[in-house]
């Protein structure tokens, strides 16, 4: 921070802001009341002098941001650098360095970063060749110039060899799995006419898919030989066999060579291995997670397997077919009625008595009518998967419900003395009943008690 706020005092001295209100201390400060002002020298050799030292200030600016991760200055900084000097490759390798550095960087910026460094690429080659052509330096000031050139030279290419080889990269997955984590952008013409320039250089810079650095700082490209310049190689091999006579050798070397042609045709029409997003590695759940996909989702899980599917599948012209024909039975099947799919399943020759429901009728109907066989298939794996009995839940329900009634049944028969006689026995709060020899039935039952009776409010 400190060597930031003094690189900044020091370019100040040559470059600095005045105010034109006397009273700006009371109140805000308007753009219009200020004034820039500058000292560029009055003599050719001071505005040199003072160009080399502000350049060297910007660029010790830009460092100094960098370090503190603060990239929009950083690189503000670089860009007045190379307003004062255009053909600084010391800014523009500082400027992409900027660029690609934040993690939140994308396509765009490392482009802008690519565009930076073959410009300053270019700057250096040209200053090497100048370097190497002067007459007015020593050996001794000779090789330090051109060792501190070829650094600078190895430190461009490096970082210029692994953005093009991301860059490469990230156009084969795209390729490959175009439109299904992509959001929608809309490009203008030059953005377009940008893109296809840069993929054009990228083509004659990277010859195959597996061209990489061969170590970190060399900038050169080590090309690893593909499939194809494999057999190229190959075929070579074996031309010079025939050549020299050694047929058996070149035998074997022919059926080899017929074989992996094989292969090699089988795996472009199978195209790149499926994902497995039931199953996802790391690095899949976080570049989901950073365009917003949860793989936790059964739902969305599923929906990225109906397009991985539908994608290998329309990577062929059999694969469209079965499309079309696919999406031809969903349009039919939902106009249908469920006698009319069990109808049409049966002129099919498929057997539907495994399926429960309309839905299932349907799905029946659309496999049927892209693969007869697969869903023959299918049907009988359907009619030999055991299932549960239908009526076992309405058993438990209905052995719950007869016993509540019972119960309920025989509650309200106790509380309406009802249950004792049906048992044989009293009702509650009932008097013992005296034993019937003792008792008489007629006189017993209902004799007064004139005895305890009061008779006086009678008279």
């Amino acid at each position: 921070m400190q060597a930031g706020m003094h690189y900044e005092w020091a370019a100040g001295l040559f470059r600095w802001a005045t105010t034109l209100d006397d009273n700006w201390r009371k109140k805000s400060l308007d753009d219009e009341d200020i004034l820039e002002e500058s000292y560029d020298g009055d003599t050719p050799a001071r505005r040199e002098a003072i160009d080399a030292f502000k350049l060297a200030c910007y660029l010790n600016i830009a460092r100094a941001y960098f370090k503190q991760r603060e990239w929009t200055t950083a690189r503000q900084a670089c860009d007045w650098a190379l307003r004062l000097d255009g053909s600084s490759d010391k800014a523009l390798f500082l400027r992409a360095t900027i660029l690609v550095e934040p993690v939140s960087h994308g396509s765009t910026e490392r482009d802008d970063a690519i565009v930076d460094l073959e410009q300053a690429e270019t700057l250096l080659v040209a200053a090497t060749a100048a370097a190497a052509a002067r007459d007015d330096l020593d050996d001794a000031a000779c090789e330090r110039l051109m060792d501190d050139l070829g650094k600078r030279k190895k430190q461009v290419r490096s970082l210029l060899a692994e953005l093009r080889r991301l860059r490469q990269l990230g156009k084969a997955q795209d390729k490959a799995y175009g439109g299904m984590f992509d959001r929608g952008e809309v490009y203008d013409g030059d953005e377009t006419a940008r893109r296809r320039l840069a993929d054009a250089e990228d083509a004659k810079a990277l010859p195959d898919d597996h061209s990489k650095p061969l170590a970190p700082g060399d900038g050169t490209f080590s090309s690893t030989p593909g499939p194809e310049a494999e057999l190229a190689a190959a075929e070579k091999v074996l031309a010079d066999y025939e050549r020299r006579g050694k047929s058996k050798e070149a035998a074997e070397l022919r059926k080899g060579l017929g074989e992996a042609k094989a292969k090699l045709q089988q795996a472009r029409s199978e195209g790149p291995p499926p994902m497995d997003f039931r199953k996802p590695t790391k690095a899949m759940r976080d570049d989901a997670k950073a365009r917003g996909i949860d793989l936790d989702d059964p739902a969305v899980v599923d929906m990225l397997e109906e397009l991985q599917r539908e994608q290998r599948e329309t990577a062929t012209p059999e694969g469209r077919e079965r499309r079309d024909v696919r999406e031809a039975a969903k349009a039919k099947a939902s106009a249908m009625s469920m006698r009319d799919l069990i109808r049409s399943l049966k002129a099919l020759g498929v057997p539907h008595g495994h399926c429960d429901t309309k839905g299932e009728l349907k799905d029946l109907y659309v496999l049927a009518c892209v693969d007869v066989d697969e869903a023959k298939a299918a049907a009988a794996a359907g009619a030999r998967a055991p299932r549960a009995p239908p009526a076992a839940e309405a058993v438990n329900s209905w052995k719950f419900t007869f016993l509540f009634a019972t119960l309920f049944l025989a509650y309200r028969l106790w509380t309406t003395n009802l249950l004792g006689p049906l048992l044989g026995g009293a009702a509650p709060g009932d008097a013992p009943a005296a034993p019937l020899g003792d008792r008489n039935p007629y006189l017993d039952a209902d004799e007064p008690d004139f005895a305890a009776r009061d008779w006086t409010d009678e008279f």
